[in-house]
């Protein structure tokens, strides 16, 4: 106890617990903060087991938290000092030994790093829908046709009741022939009118908006629109 007497301050702090040595120089988290500072330097057993008089007990956390740092035994030597004298602890390690008996570590300087550099993603802008972009789809494997200013992609349209009349106004503007079935006329039903919008890509002057394929197309005319199936090639 006279040697444990010696560490009776907070930067120097050894204590006495169940008969178990502690040194708390270290010990910067202490919940109630420099409450425990007046038991260095004493057998703090009673003073710990309600806390400092309090009444209060501390919780499981706290008694497992000391055996963090014990040093040794009352009445026996110091782990690796063997003739029973005083010595250095050996509780936790300062976060400093450099500066002397301090618990407070020392500030982190800065580590300049160099940010990365961001790459934004690459777009491809959008097609805009001119009548010069439409002529150059103008055969039955990569046919586009504006009709009523809407531009439609037909390379994909596989089931025209017409076979391939539509095929020659690939890359124009082919609203006069829909309307009278390539100049027979007579005009398309209103099943064939609605389906224009499966193929529409977008409007003339404007970005391209859409894309068409095989699956997201399906037609609803069929033989039942006898103006549409009845009149092949006569």
């Amino acid at each position: 106890m006279q040697d444990v007497a010696k560490h009776n301050t907070k930067p120097d702090c050894w204590m006495v617990i169940d008969n178990k040595v502690l040194d708390l120089t270290y010990y910067i988290s202490h919940p109630g903060g420099d409450a425990y500072v007046p038991f260095c330097g004493t057998d703090a057993t009673q003073a710990f087991n309600n806390k400092g008089g309090t009444g209060a007990n501390h919780s499981q956390n706290a008694f497992t938290m000391l055996d963090s740092y014990v040093i040794g035994e009352l009445g026996k030597p110091l782990p690796g000092n063997q003739n029973g004298t005083s010595g250095t602890g050996a509780g936790p390690p300062p976060p400093n030994t450099a500066g002397g008996n301090t618990t407070t570590p020392p500030p982190v300087p800065p580590v300049n790093i160099t940010p990365p550099v961001i790459i934004p993603p690459t777009t491809t802008p959008a097609t805009i829908l001119t009548m010069e972009e439409v002529a150059k789809h103008n055969s039955a494997n990569d046919c586009w046709m504006v009709i009523y200013g809407d531009v439609l992609n037909l390379t994909v349209f596989s089931s025209h009741p017409g076979g391939s009349t539509y095929v020659p106004f690939c890359g124009t503007d082919a609203t006069a022939a829909f309307d009278t079935k390539g100049g027979r006329g007579n005009a398309h039903s209103s099943s064939a009118a609605a389906d224009l919008s499966l193929y529409t890509i977008g409007q003339l002057g404007q970005p391209q908006n859409r894309t068409v394929n095989a699956s997201n197309t399906s037609i609803s005319g069929g033989r039942g629109d006898d103006d549409e199936w009845g009149e092949e090639d006569d």
